[in-house]
């Protein structure tokens, strides 16, 4: 019977997990196309809109939020042909935080991240003139902004894993104690107890560095 309920909860959670996958491929593909189809008829605004979108819905081995940053990068292309910089700047910016918004322990398309930070810190430093900083060339305004975008300003993965392991270790151990620390006859069962005690104790101890070190 035990059995059964573990292997009917297993195929609930798969199919649960299924479920939003598929969700998250469908609205990668379809937002994509709607990027497109905008692009196609000129419209830039909706294009950039939607095409950023499109760069969010990710999940490994869906193709659409890449082909979403290949249509971007088009966009930014053609921007900075017509002149319009503002324009090829937001579409390398939604680029960008298509890649940043959507890393875990792996960060998406990471060989994007070097050349659309490059293209975006050549375009500001356009953008602003020589009035920004009248002692500094373009190309030294350029390496000031790269050297800002450059910048990791997110939490560790390592050390918020690090945090999280040790906040379940903590839970973990305070259930344990609650429900097994006590023996059938109402006494404290020291040996059980301590163990439980020591797991809240490194658990929450990991919990506090994690969090000090993201």
């Amino acid at each position: 019977m035990t059995r059964s309920r573990v292997l009917l909860g297993a195929t609930v959670a798969l199919g649960l997990l299924g479920v939003i996958a598929g969700r998250v491929v469908l609205e990668g593909r379809s937002t994509l196309a709607v990027g497109l189809a905008a692009a196609a008829r000129g419209d830039d605004t909706a294009a950039l809109t939607h095409l950023r979108r499109a760069t969010r819905w990710h999940l490994p081995g869906s193709p659409y939020p890449a082909r979403a940053m290949d249509a971007l990068a088009a966009l930014a292309d053609r921007a900075e042909a017509a002149g319009d910089l503002r324009l090829a700047r937001r579409a390398l910016e939604a680029v960008r935080s298509g890649i940043l918004t959507t890393r875990s322990v792996y960060t998406p398309e990471a060989a994007r991240l070097g050349p659309t930070n490059a293209r975006i810190a050549t375009l500001l430093s356009r953008e602003e003139g020589p009035a920004a900083d009248p002692g500094k060339s373009q190309a030294e305004r350029a390496a000031y902004h790269l050297a800002l975008l450059e910048r990791d300003l997110l939490p560790s993965v390592t050390w918020s894993l690090v945090a999280l392991a040790g906040f379940a270790t903590f839970v973990l151990g305070a259930v344990a104690l609650a429900l097994r620390g006590v023996g059938a006859d109402g006494h404290l069962d020291r040996q059980a107890s301590l163990r439980f005690a020591i797991a809240i104790v490194v658990g929450f101890s990991f919990f506090l560095v994690g969090l000090w070190r993201a």
